[in-house]
């Protein structure tokens, strides 16, 4: 009877969205020059007396130049002692509004990071979540059924005082309204699993049980090949949990709730779980199309280093699923609104994020030469730095977007990839300096004298492989080798021990490689035109694009 009522609801509440929401940002993309200048200025204005505008003289900023004379370019580690006094103290170091809460994310600097959200801040994810809903509605059949939403905890955990942090997804489900969450085909509790294995079992299970799913949403479209994945490995607890109508055996559950709703599930739709077993019981392997015949569409991350999975799962869905791209987003900002699912034509969020662009070459070259909005080029490459409502100023995310399009007057841009130094092929953005303390905590416990090792990203394989060059080459070294790195980078990086706990990134594996391999990659970079002086071993890099080949240089394969 919900969905009945939600399917009566969803035409009159789109149409709202459609006359609010979506009108203004069209209208920002009419002159995106105005509109973002007056963005600055209103987040400048209502900042000024805040310590972090004192110190940068806000004061005196009345527009573009003014502005970057003003403030340099920031990072987290430089903002981090306003966000740290304004957490400790309930004070306007950073920002004018009080916290609400904490993006917790991985950072450059350290293990986590916490991103400051202040209620402006919750209305832009909540601008972005209701815009993206209105473009799937209108363009796909997405709320026809049920929906799945894969997403985190947005209460991790909470601070000394109270403040609560968690991640960037389960903020974007939570302001989710509850008209959408009345489609929802598994219970919000199971966001809140800390088990990573349990919860992704639970997602696949609940989420099967209701066979019109029509949508599902997440980040990752590793996420959603995951739940065929645990179809075909748990086949046996699946058809016994289904005709047990009980999951206690799983271990601790968030909430008694979780039981009762698949106990229920599985007893009022007898002839769904004869279906699914006769599926699970099967000799060949389990597809998304098995699972859900009706799916319509899948809104996930399109760009950047998702195209492997994202052919996977194009693969294994229904024929004519739709795959939208969800949007630029990142824990700090919304970056993007897709606003044409049917060419994933996604305008930056102009009403609620001011951006700042330097072209891709420029900004590795050392030059901070910034091109206007107005200016974009069509197929070119920019970094991207931010100033949002939350207190980021002239962030610099590391983050290299596309302009894939023109619409009017505004450009339409995608996630490229990283910038230098980061690596990611499931979200789980490896830095260098934490793949450097790895190795370096690993050739410690094992005693190895190392000479130089290499982790290469392989989007093929959705996994690491660390080469190793030692001065006594053993290749019984690779096995545990392997193991440790992987166990120091779970420890050092929450989204990389998120992916790895997941199945959504593979074991790491280590080669041996013969001596001299480090030498021989430092003659090809100088050969290439590199200078000697600048040159710096490479660490960590994606394999697609790493321009050595070291066959020839292996010693051993892979560790198993």
């Amino acid at each position: 009877m919900m969905l009945n009522w939600a399917n009566w609801l969803l035409p009159a509440a789109m149409s709202a969205i459609a006359w609010t929401d979506r009108r203004k940002l069209m209208q920002a993309a009419g002159d995106v020059e105005a509109a973002q200048l007056a963005l600055l200025r209103s987040i400048v204005a209502g900042n000024r007396e805040t310590r972090f505008g004192r110190d940068h003289n806000f004061s005196s900023v009345t527009d573009w130049a003014t502005f970057r004379q003003s403030v340099p370019i920031q990072t987290h580690a430089s903002l981090e002692p306003y966000i740290t006094e304004q957490i400790e103290t309930a004070q306007t170091a950073l920002v004018a509004s009080p916290l609400v809460s904490l993006a917790r994310t991985s950072g450059t600097t350290g293990p986590t990071k916490d991103i400051p959200m202040t209620a402006a801040g919750l209305d832009a994810v909540r601008d972005a979540q209701r815009q993206l809903a209105l473009t799937l509605y209108r363009d796909t059949g997405f709320f026809d059924g049920k929906i799945m939403a894969l997403f985190g905890s947005h209460v991790e955990g909470r601070l000394e005082n109270g403040l609560a942090y968690g991640s960037s997804s389960g903020q974007a489900n939570r302001n989710t309204s509850w008209l959408l969450q009345s489609k929802y085909a598994v219970p919000r509790a199971v966001a809140a699993i800390g088990d990573y294995d349990l919860k992704y079992y639970l997602y696949a299970l609940f989420g099967m049980l209701e066979k019109n799913v029509t949508g599902i949403a997440t980040a990752n479209p590793s996420s959603i090949c995951r739940l065929a994945e645990i179809a075909n490995e748990r086949r046996e607890d699946l058809v016994a949990d289904l005709a047990a109508a009980d999951i206690t055996r799983h271990g601790p559950l968030p909430t008694t709730a979780l039981a009762e709703q698949i106990s229920k599930a599985c007893l009022d739709r007898p002839a769904r779980v004869a279906e699914l077993a006769a599926i699970l019981k099967g000799d060949r392997d389990v597809r998304i199309e098995d699972l859900w015949p009706n799916l319509r569409a899948a809104a996930v991350w399109t760009g950047g280093s998702c195209a492997v999975a994202l052919e996977k799962l194009r693969d294994s869905a229904p024929s004519g699923t739709r795959l939208v791209e969800l949007g630029y987003r990142a824990s700090e900002f919304i970056g993007s609104i897709n606003i044409d699912a049917e060419r994933n034509l996604c305008i930056p969020a102009l009403h609620q994020t001011v951006f700042e662009f330097v072209e891709r070459k420029t900004w590795e070259a050392g030059t901070a030469d910034f091109t206007p909005m107005s200016k974009l080029q069509s197929g070119s490459n920019y970094y991207v730095f931010v100033t949002t409502t939350s207190g980021l100023y002239r962030y610099d995310i590391n983050d290299v977007i596309q302009v894939t399009g023109i619409h009017g007057s505004c450009p339409a841009i995608g996630f490229l990839q990283k910038g230098r130094g980061v690596t990611s092929i499931t979200g789980e953005k490896l830095y260098v300096h934490q793949a450097v303390e790895a190795v370096s905590s690993v050739r410690q416990r094992l005693g190895t004298a190392l000479e130089f090792c290499l982790l290469l990203a392989d989007e093929a394989t959705a996994s690491y492989t660390a080469y190793i060059e030692v001065v006594d080459p053993d290749s019984g070294l690779t096995t545990a080798f392997a193991t440790e790195l992987d166990s120091s980078l779970v420890n050092a990086n929450i989204e990389y021990s998120e992916k790895r706990r997941s199945g959504r990134l593979r074991a790491l594996q280590a080669v041996l490689v013969k001596p001299g391999t480090g030498e021989a990659i430092k003659r090809h970079a100088i050969a290439a035109g590199q200078r000697e002086s600048q040159y710096k071993p490479p660490c960590l890099e994606y394999a697609s694009k790493f321009g050595f080949d070291l066959d020839p240089w292996l010693v051993s394969g892979p560790s198993r």
